[in-house]
């Protein structure tokens, strides 16, 4: 699957410290609608972490029913994690 992002929703890098160094995050959005995948809510977004340049590990995910949407809905779950506490997989406690 191609995607194409717009221009305003190139990931976000966010440095968070935490135990073992700096944790990196990165927000995804697809602008290709995925309506085979999900009929109702065609675009997928993601939320990426990374303790490595090189290794980034997914840590949640989601659809919408547009690419602003789905923007929206990342950056909320993005606050959520930041301020909430983490299990080793990155999701709220």
């Amino acid at each position: 699957m191609k995607s194409v992002r717009a221009e305003k929703q190139k990931p976000q890098l966010q440095e968070q410290p935490g135990k073992r160094g700096i944790m990196k995050y990165a927000i995804r959005v697809y602008m290709t609608p995925h309506k085979t995948d999900s009929p109702k809510k065609p675009y997928f977004w993601s939320i990426l972490k990374s303790k490595d340049t090189y290794k980034w590990c997914g840590v949640d995910y989601g659809w919408a029913k547009t690419p602003e949407e789905a923007w929206k809905a990342a950056q909320s779950r993005y606050r959520e994690i930041e301020g909430g506490t983490q299990n080793d997989d990155g999701r709220s406690a």
